[in-house]
């Protein structure tokens, strides 16, 4: 007889009560406790039992039929896992109610086939208990549309078990968690270009758990084990005898086995660092155990968990509060910019606005500054736009052309740029509809009775309220102003008027145009109105990115010695460059279009190699 020692506690029970398999399960169908109500659906998977052919549970025909949908269990008894979540996807797209609402929920399904033991298996034939994972909201998750040692094919067992998926409802399903996509996800990036040691990825919860499966079932392969498994006549945490209706479980890098409640229990106490419940051992549990053991919802928690203590080293959150990718970021030196599948743009280092090439404190004392003068710092900035400095002011609407005057002494005769000359007081047109009256008495009331406030806005400001800074921050605030929305609505309204003289060119001119264009996509030599204005759209983010790229330069220059000749003339580079391309989506759209996209070209090689250069200069 086996030595049985103690792991924690012994708990006696007064009367003991035979296990009775069918009685409990359908006891746990009828009741449930009002505390496991409020914890939420329990999820437990209660098996089937199949017969299956020998030859198509051996691992190298699963791996030839199934690939990386299939995932062999690192366990005792032999398990392994395959993926039907496509089969799924396909099945419930030709079920009336869902059929166009499938991708709205989690169709994730996994099959997990477990070998039998205790049963009595021919040479030919082997019975496995077969379970169904899938992320629905019952308390009992159990094929039951598979007859018990149902006899058949893999694949017969697997359409048999997907049937059952699509006999639950529709609100049984839980819906995928929806994640924000930027608006410019195609937009030019220079410095990344420039950049090429620089990567950045982001993962959402569903992207996490797919790339889990992937990765074992790319390296899903079977072993022997080097000692014998053989179960334990009892589970060492209850005590209780494990038989065919209490199965077990052991990992096959140590042989320990405990009954599935009780690994089920365990796995739920502590996500941080699973280990082998058995004292003292150190082996870890994997992926495919917690797989076949867990829920799907509480397996991604524990990828959820898993890369909440990996985002504490070397991960973080995107900063966008609406999307909870993580962003990974392997940056060479201290190039941080970095980007998010949802758009929003930021240092990897500080979380902050990406500002390189100034470091995090430099910045941190500019963004200080431009808050002390009053020059707004919004959200804008992260992609790479800016809010126009505003100004308050009293004045009065011209009668005639209601355009907002504002009055700076002299007499109440005044007259607007549309030519209108109108008493200040009354607002009396002098000639036509002038009375005069107690209000058109200056002295009495002053130029502020009856005026209103209004905020205008003023690109002037922020270079006055800089006045007393350096030359370089008088610069940065300057290439700040010049990355204000209405810089970004001019260039708009000329790349919408360039996109409708598109569709009135010739064949020449649209051929011509397009072997400008090939030079930056020698595999792409048609070209369409969508590609036209793409390339416009990413021209008019690249000037904003370059007043970016001028405005931080600067205020790196003003804390730099280093080299200041070539940053000062790398920046007047990067200034005329923006300049150009400015000057260039704000022109007359009546000139060959041809030609534009010619210079459009030359300017955008042109910031690269300048973008260039500062990078090899700031990373000397």
């Amino acid at each position: 007889s086996e030595d049985i020692t103690p792991k924690a506690k012994i708990v006696y029970v007064d009367e003991p009560k035979e296990s009775n398999h069918k009685k409990t399960l359908e006891t746990k169908r009828i009741t449930q406790t009002s505390e496991q109500r409020k914890v939420g659906y329990r999820k437990e998977m209660v098996p089937r039992k199949v017969v299956l052919s020998t030859k198509e549970t051996q691992p190298e025909f699963l791996k030839f039929v199934y690939g990386d949908k299939y995932i062999e269990c690192k366990t005792f008894p032999r398990t392994f896992v395959i993926n039907v979540t496509d089969e799924v996807k396909a099945a419930m797209k030709k079920t009336a109610p869902m059929s166009y609402k499938a991708f709205l929920y989690d169709l994730t399904t996994l099959l997990i086939f477990t070998y039998d033991i205790y049963a009595g298996n021919a040479n030919t034939e082997e019975t496995f208990d077969v379970y169904l994972n899938v992320n629905v909201k019952a308390d009992i998750i159990e094929p039951s549309t598979l007859f018990s040692y149902i006899s058949g094919s893999l694949e017969s067992i697997i359409n048999h078990a997907i049937s059952q998926v699509r006999v639950f409802e529709e609100n049984q399903f839980e819906r995928l968690k929806l994640y924000p996509n930027g608006k410019n996800e195609g937009a030019l990036n220079v410095l990344d270009s420039c950049w090429s040691k620089s990567k950045s990825s982001t993962v959402s919860e569903e992207e996490l758990f797919e790339e889990a499966m992937q990765e074992h079932g790319a390296m899903s392969k079977f072993e022997g084990a080097e000692f014998e498994a053989l179960p334990s006549e009892v589970c060492f945490i209850c005590f209780e005898t494990m038989n065919e209706n209490r199965s077990g479980i052991a990992l096959d890098s140590c042989g320990h086995w405990f009954c599935r409640d009780c690994w089920r229990e365990h796995l739920h106490k502590d996500f941080s660092k699973l280990l082998c419940p058995e004292f003292n051992c150190d082996k870890e549990v994997d992926f495919s155990t917690i797989l076949q053991i867990l829920n799907i919802s509480e397996v991604r928690k524990y990828l959820i968990r898993r890369r909440e203590s990996l985002v504490q080293i070397q991960q973080k959150y995107c900063p966008n509060e609406k999307c909870g990718r993580v962003i990974s970021t392997l940056l060479a030196t201290t190039h941080t910019n970095a980007a998010c599948k949802c758009g929003i743009k930021f240092c990897s280092h500080c979380f902050k606005f990406p500002h390189w090439p100034a470091p995090c404190d430099t910045s941190q004392q500019y963004w200080g500054l431009l808050k002390k003068n009053g020059i707004d710092i919004t959200p804008n900035d992260s992609d790479y736009s800016t809010q126009v400095p505003e100004i308050s002011v009293k004045g009065k609407v011209c009668p005639k052309c209601k355009r907002f005057i504002e009055k700076d002494g002299g007499c109440y005769t005044m007259i607007c740029v549309c030519g209108t000359i109108f008493c200040w007081g009354c607002r009396g047109i002098y000639g036509v509809n002038h009375v005069g009256s107690d209000l058109c008495n200056q002295y009495t009331h002053g130029d502020l009775h009856y005026t209103r406030k209004m905020r205008i806005k003023n690109y002037e400001v922020a270079q006055n309220k800089m006045k007393a800074e350096s030359a370089l921050l008088q610069a940065a605030v300057n290439h700040r102003t010049e990355r204000a929305l209405p810089k970004t609505v001019n260039m708009n309204r000329t790349i919408h008027s360039l996109c409708q003289k598109f569709r009135t060119l010739g064949r020449k001119s649209i051929t011509k145009i397009a072997e400008i264009l090939a030079d930056d996509n020698a595999e792409e030599k048609s070209l369409s109105y969508v590609k036209f204005e793409h390339f416009l759209r990413s021209m008019s983010n690249l000037y904003l990115e370059m007043r970016h790229l001028a405005e931080y330069t600067a205020v790196f220059a003003d804390q730099n010695t280093r080299s200041p000749k070539r940053i000062n003339c790398i920046l007047a580079r990067i200034e005329s460059l923006a300049a150009e391309i400015y000057d260039k989506l704000c022109q007359d759209t009546d000139g060959d279009v041809a030609s534009l996209v010619c210079d459009l070209m030359d300017i955008k090689d042109h910031c690269m190699k300048t973008v260039s250069g500062l990078v090899k200069l700031v990373t000397k």
